[in-house]
């Protein structure tokens, strides 16, 4: 059984990442999100380090293979009785983009059932009340030629697939708000993307990329 679910990566807001919504009650007031699919922050990973919840099934041999894919990433953890992972990411440096990422986690429990989730590890986020990013004010600006290899894209909620070239791709998110990762892009060759009535061509370089919109 195999079931596509969502990690709350709120830590800003004192709130653990998990995999799944379960009924629990909380000894202190926390925020809490109504409506996850509408906000990125629900799929961002808050930091290098953060908790995510085990959700195991119930009458379920509380053992599980924790599995974390990206670009140039893997890594494969056991985890047993604890209801809860302390999960550690490569943070991406501050103003460089092209060292962002979207892990793919993938739970698999004894009973062989499987949840599944997405997180972008987006460079200025640490889960904590701030954040920083790059300021470009033209898009002539020589710095839009920073990300190479790859690039994560913001994924506005309501979109459930983006034109990369005219092929249509599945977000993975099911409709929610995320990331997407375009990965691997090759040096010299331009990107048409496109989300419903949003447009924008990529151009790739050897050392970097451009994004422009219009």
């Amino acid at each position: 059984m195999k079931k596509h679910i969502t990690a709350l990566a709120a830590a800003a807001f004192g709130v653990n990442a998990v995999f799944a919504a379960s009924v629990a009650e909380s000894a202190s007031p926390a925020f809490v999100f109504l409506q996850p699919e509408t906000t990125a922050l629900w799929r961002t990973g808050t930091g290098e380090s953060f908790s995510i919840a085990i959700p195991y099934p119930p009458g379920v041999e509380k053992t599980a293979t924790l599995s974390v894919s990206g670009y140039r990433y893997s890594a494969t953890y056991p985890v047993k009785d604890d209801s809860s992972f302390v999960l550690t990411l490569p943070k991406p440096e501050e103003n460089r983009p092209d060292k962002e990422n979207v892990y793919t986690l993938t739970l698999t429990f004894a009973d062989g059932s499987v949840q599944t989730a997405k997180l972008g590890g987006i460079a200025g986020f640490d889960g904590s009340s701030e954040g920083t990013t790059r300021c470009l004010l033209s898009q002539d600006d020589p710095r839009w030629c920073t990300v190479k290899c790859s690039a994560v894209l913001p994924i506005p909620c309501g979109t459930e697939t983006i034109s990369v070239n005219g092929t249509e791709t599945d977000t993975g998110l099911d409709g929610a708000a995320g990331w997407f990762l375009l990965a691997p892009l090759s040096g010299g060759t331009s990107y048409s993307l496109a989300i419903d009535d949003a447009s924008a061509i990529l151009n790739a370089y050897s050392d970097g990329t451009v994004l422009v919109f219009r």
